[in-house]
């Protein structure tokens, strides 16, 4: 004879559904420009103050900052025509539960 025995244990499962809203924040930026001889793409200014491709670019919050930084640049940049550029905004979309 085979006895069978199931055993129920106890099952907990839980969810919560709260209100969860989401705001997208458009950031727009700003970096500086430079007329880079030879180069076949744009240059732009790092933080470091020199220049380098888009992805090191030095980002800003404002085209004011981004125009203050320019008077801080060394003499050989300057010479390079700095001009304030605006990029593509930057969007999050933080979440918060209420």
């Amino acid at each position: 004879m085979t006895l069978l025995v199931i055993l129920f244990l106890p099952f907990h499962s839980s969810a919560t559904y709260a209100d969860s809203k989401c705001v997208t924040i458009t950031k727009n930026l700003w970096a500086i420009s430079l007329s880079c001889r030879g180069w076949t793409t744009e240059c732009y200014v790092t933080s470091s103050g020199g220049y380098s491709h888009r992805s090191a670019a030095k980002t800003f919050d404002s085209a004011d900052s981004a125009q203050r930084f320019i008077n801080q640049l060394s003499k050989s940049i300057r010479r390079m025509s700095p001009q304030v550029t605006p990029l593509d905004s930057e969007q999050h979309t933080p979440c918060t539960d209420d």
